[in-house]
């Protein structure tokens, strides 16, 4: 009895000396505490529902298993078509349903164009495997595509367009911008906050200098293309408050003014947003905007590239 109660102490002594708390954790914690911008982002938002609600489990939907459809796990050819073919007919099933990978290697990508892609566009559409690991399913693209991703979820159509104009600067994790004039804004709304130039870009990765390689970075198109989809909780006069925390800084950049950040809302049939384009949203140059963030015609808004 003796012996093992020591083995428990040295056991729980050990415990103790290697229950050390990451100072990078403690620099987050103290920044949210006195509401400052932290360096690791606020991840806790992330998932369905900011993971506020547990995911549908969806098994009471039809499978369409990708193998039905031409794809080959672990073979040398691309399933590019097959997983689309698919997807269309989950998409032509009422309710939608399982679009299902077995166990297996499937390859993508066969080339770089980035204009192709595997589009999902309704509501109701679930992707699944088989797991991870030795035994799970693997999606392996074979080429990289960049500025696109290959599996997009977007609608057939999109509603593009600017809301509002967001004023002066906000801090990344923050909830809260000013705009110009808030009256096409409403709580409940899922918005785009956008904003592409080569001067941001540059201001971003300063003090570090632009590859000369990086060329979809350069003059008046250049630039990252950001783009976060946020929802509205509140609107109190010209401040508006996001839901989920702003992932990148706001700030005025070379070639804007005091009013060059801008807004869109999402349109969808069952839940309509104002057709009306809000005052105070002309677009100066390397500006931000917020935009309409297209829907389903379910009325459930989809993402896509950032």
């Amino acid at each position: 009895m003796k012996i093992s109660f020591a083995l428990a102490a040295c056991l729980c002594a050990g415990l103790t000396a290697y229950a050390q708390t990451a100072p990078l954790w403690q620099e987050y914690l103290a920044a949210r505490k006195a509401g400052h911008a932290a360096t690791l982002p606020d991840f806790s938002y992330a998932g369905y529902h900011f993971s506020e609600k547990a995911l549908p489990a969806g098994n009471y939907k039809k499978v369409f298993n990708v193998t039905d459809y031409g794809a080959l796990p672990n073979d040398e050819e691309y399933d590019d078509e097959a997983i689309q073919a698919a997807v269309r007919a989950a998409e032509s099933n009422n309710g939608g349903g399982i679009v299902f990978f077995p166990a297996g290697k499937y390859r993508i990508c066969p080339d770089a164009d980035q204009s192709k892609k595997i589009t999902i566009r309704k509501s109701g559409i679930v992707l699944r495997g088989a797991g991870s690991g030795a035994n799970g399913t693997e999606i392996f693209a074979n080429n990289m595509r960049i500025g696109t991703r290959q599996f997009r979820f977007e609608p057939e159509s999109r509603d593009a367009r600017k809301l509002a104009v967001i004023t002066g600067t906000a801090e990344r994790g923050g909830h809260w911008v000013t705009v110009e004039n808030a009256s096409a804004l409403k709580a409940g709304q899922d918005v785009t906050l956008r904003h592409k130039s080569e001067a941001f870009t540059r201001q971003y990765f300063a003090p570090q200098d632009l590859h000369k390689d990086w060329t979809r970075l350069f003059g008046d198109n250049g630039g990252m293309n950001i783009q976060e989809i946020h929802t509205i909780a509140e609107v109190n006069g010209s401040r508006v408050r996001f839901e989920n925390p702003l992932h990148i800084a706001i700030a005025p950049v070379q070639g804007t003014t005091s009013s060059s950040n801008n807004m869109k809302p999402w349109k969808s049939a069952a839940s309509k947003t104002s057709n009306s384009p809000a005052t105070g949203t002309a677009i100066r140059k390397n500006s931000f905007t917020i935009k309409t963030a297209s829907t389903t015609p379910a009325g459930v808004p989809w993402q896509w590239n950032m």
